[in-house]
């Protein structure tokens, strides 16, 4: 299972969240200190089913409403056979199972699977899956219950298939009698009665059971495939230095450390010299080897050393042997955060880590480290962590934030989209994280050469483009509007980068011409460009080219332009989607107009930034 979307409701300062789309791998919620970040969070964790929602976390101010908690996920073939089998549900066709369902968590720790999704179970013909479900059941009991009835006795009351609770009060009754005068009834049929009739009592009754309820099956089948919410709140546990052998296979950080490394508590505490040996010493080596993936900031290696009585840990740091509890709080939590993120990504159940501000102990170069170990582990589990640092914020991958803003009259709320927000201390962290990604790239001659473009669509088909043009000298900021441009861009100028200005076709063009003596005194005219054709970006590409690549449908009417065909539409969603097939390799076989107009702006780009030369566009972008 994974999450699509969530939305909580009446939990501390969050009156209604709104929904808040996930990413696959990594998502951030970015806000202001106080906006409601880390009550999210704790919401999310609430939602495991052995955490009771306390009821302390109702909002002060209206203290009548009580908190829900609401996550849409969608399920994975092997969730669905999951299911299924627990649900005691067979001879059905598993592709008339919905592939998303949204479940709710109420105050009282009750689960509830929305209406909708059995109502797509029950859309068929005839008598729907929940008809299929309870035939399918009774033929397997009853089929079993008339073969065992027709070996006992004739004076059985006879099997009524129609009225399971009748048979059942019937058998009872003469089970009663029977057994009661067991030694009227011939040798063999004696034990007949005393082995099968029991078996076909019991037989009936799981029928009466199980054949109306497969709702309530579902229900509990499916909660039971939920993920594990893990909260990381502050890592206030201390590395420890030693642990003593007897708590091994009690331990959290022995029992973290076995799941990324061959840690085997058995040899450490066995006897055999030789295999303790040879096991620290590839203990050592493997655990190295990937924590250093993660900790560039200087040489050093973490050392498991263990004697008779207890296991201690070492950090290394050249020739010199220190215990982890004497080392800065920021390497301390880097060990702790490493050890249980890792751990928690490598657990073969599914897993939704949570984390709330990470890196607040290390300094901005450190923070890199964190952000790679997040990357690594959101391949096998969904990560979300709150921050308001800049350095966790990557440029180029600004799809992935959710901005969290908080307001007196409607409390916390989640905004899907940061070009919708215009709150300067709440964007400042974005902002800063485009300005410092600008300015590690100067000390490598990167991201000298940035075009700013006005919306986040313009952004993302830009990058995209970027990717397909094997541009990699060119980098795209997203402007936050026409008005907003220049505001960017001077602190860029002040940096020394290189910068241009892109306008779509249209009065935003012909304004900043006009405001460049009056207000920005140290732009030019060479510095603003316009799209060489008539519109928005989408319509850079043909007709059948945006309807193929973009909307991925068939081509409509060719009178109506590509932008505004979107007005009124979610364009910056299908942008981001064009972009995300980009860069995860696709290939896409363009008009020769489209492909003419996209190189045609980047030779624009290139000659203004002084690139001049051969370029070959990558072999992604193909033309008929």
């Amino acid at each position: 299972m994974k999450i699509i979307k969530f939305r909580i409701c009446n939990y501390k300062s969050i009156i209604d969240s709104g929904d808040c789309y996930l990413e696959e791998g990594v998502t951030i919620l970015a806000g202001k200190n106080e906006s409601g970040k880390s009550s999210i969070l704790q919401a999310l964790a609430d939602f495991n089913t052995d955490i009771s929602i306390d009821e302390n976390v109702c909002p002060i101010q209206y203290d009548d409403l009580e908190p829900t908690i609401e996550i849409e996920f969608s399920l994975s073939a092997e969730d669905i056979a999951t299911v299924l089998e627990e649900a005691m549900i067979d001879r059905i066709n598993v592709s008339r199972i919905p592939k998303t369902v949204t479940i709710t968590k109420d105050f009282n720790d009750e689960y509830q699977v929305h209406d909708l999704f059995f109502e797509k179970l029950d859309v068929a013909k005839d008598r729907g899956i929940f008809g299929e479900i309870h035939v399918a059941r009774v033929n397997v009991f009853t089929n079993n219950i008339q073969t065992i009835s027709k070996s006992l006795p004739s004076t059985i009351p006879t099997f009524t298939r129609s009225d399971l609770d009748s048979y059942s009060a019937g058998i009872k009754a003469y089970q009663t009698t029977a057994l009661a005068s067991i030694s009227s009834f011939p040798a063999a049929e004696q034990e007949i009665l005393q082995t099968k009739l029991p078996i076909l009592i019991s037989l009936v009754d799981e029928a009466i059971q199980i054949t109306p309820q497969p709702r309530q099956r579902l229900t509990k089948s499916l909660i039971n495939v939920v993920p594990n919410f893990i909260l990381f709140s502050s890592f206030d546990d201390i590395f420890p230095s030693e642990i003593p052998l007897p708590e091994l296979h009690e331990n959290k950080w022995i029992l973290d450390l076995s799941k990324i490394t061959d840690l085997n508590i058995e040899t450490i505490t066995g006897d055999n010299s030789r295999d303790k040996i040879k096991h620290k010493s590839k203990l050592n080596k493997s655990l190295n080897e990937d924590f250093s993936r993660f900790w560039t900031q200087d040489f050093s290696e973490l050392e498991i050393e263990w004697d008779n009585t207890s296991l201690k840990f070492w950090i290394k740091e050249g020739e010199q042997y220190y215990e982890p509890e004497i080392r800065s709080q920021g390497r301390r939590w880097h060990l702790a955060f490493y050890i249980r993120v890792s751990a928690r990504s490598r657990e073969d159940v599914s897993n939704v880590i949570l984390i709330d501000e990470p890196g607040l102990y290390l300094h901005a170069t450190a923070q890199t480290d964190i952000l790679n170990n997040l990357e690594d582990a959101g391949k096998s589990s969904q990560i979300i962590f709150t921050t308001h640092s800049p350095y966790l914020i990557e440029h180029d991958k600004l799809g992935r934030i959710r901005l969290v803003l908080k307001e007196m009259s409607n409390g916390t709320t989640i905004e899907n989209k940061i070009h919708k927000v215009s709150d300067k201390e709440t964007l400042t962290p974005i902002l800063s994280a485009i300005g410092m990604g600008l300015n590690q790239g100067i000390a490598n001659a990167e991201k000298m050469n940035n075009v700013i473009v006005e919306g986040m669509s313009d952004y993302y088909y830009f990058t995209a483009f970027k990717q397909l043009t094997n541009n990699a000298e060119i980098n795209f900021i997203f402007g936050g509007g026409a008005g907003n441009m220049p505001k960017i861009g001077m602190i860029l100028q002040g940096w020394g980068c290189n910068v241009l200005y892109l306008y779509d076709n249209d009065k935003a063009y012909q304004d900043a011409q006009k405001n460049i003596k009056q207000e920005w005194l140290i732009l030019t005219k060479d510095q603003l460009l316009t799209l060489p054709v008539e519109g928005s970006v989408e319509d850079v590409f043909t007709h059948n080219d945006f309807f193929k690549h973009v909307l991925n449908a068939s081509p409509g009417d060719q009178a109506i332009k590509n932008s505004e065909r979107m007005k009124g539409k979610d364009k910056v969603l299908k942008a981001k989607k064009f972009c995300e097939q980009v860069s995860n390799g696709s290939k896409f076989s363009f008009d020769g107009e489209t492909l003419n107009a996209i190189i045609t702006l980047f030779e624009n780009f290139r000659h203004h930034f002084g690139l001049d030369k051969k370029h070959t566009p990558s072999e992604k972008t193909t033309h008929h």
